[in-house]
């Protein structure tokens, strides 16, 4: 079973358009356009591996932000379909300013929007 699931992943990284060109800071579905991630929405793999990767790239963000003594950002609303799909709908919006634009332009101003973590 897992090993089917290890499958499905790397043939979605496949079908994904998003892939790193020489010279980019940023890899996978980041990379996409904002054109691929809104045709995207429907199939529910590609959807999946989208919302994956924002949670990965916020998550990311966090650590990076606590290494350098930053404030972090609380993620602990972002589970769940249905905050998943509010997550997705708000890029999908900014997204409609400049489709060729790529996924990461309207991911990362969404992250400095949302509550800061408290450490308890």
């Amino acid at each position: 079973m897992r090993l089917k699931r290890i499958a499905w992943v790397l043939a979605a990284g496949l079908l994904l358009p998003g892939v790193s060109q020489a010279g980019s800071n940023i890899a996978g579905a980041g990379f996409s356009t904002c054109k691929e991630f809104k045709e995207g929405l429907s199939d529910p793999t590609t959807y999946n591996l989208v919302v994956s990767w924002i949670l990965g790239f916020y998550s990311g963000m966090n650590a990076n932000n606590d290494a350098e003594g930053k404030p972090q950002r609380d993620l602990a609303g972002l589970g769940g379909e249905e905050n998943a799909n509010a997550l997705t709908g708000e890029i999908a919006k900014a997204c409609e300013s400049d489709p060729d634009a790529p996924l990461v332009t309207h991911v990362y101003p969404l992250y400095e929007t949302l509550p800061e973590y408290v450490k308890e």
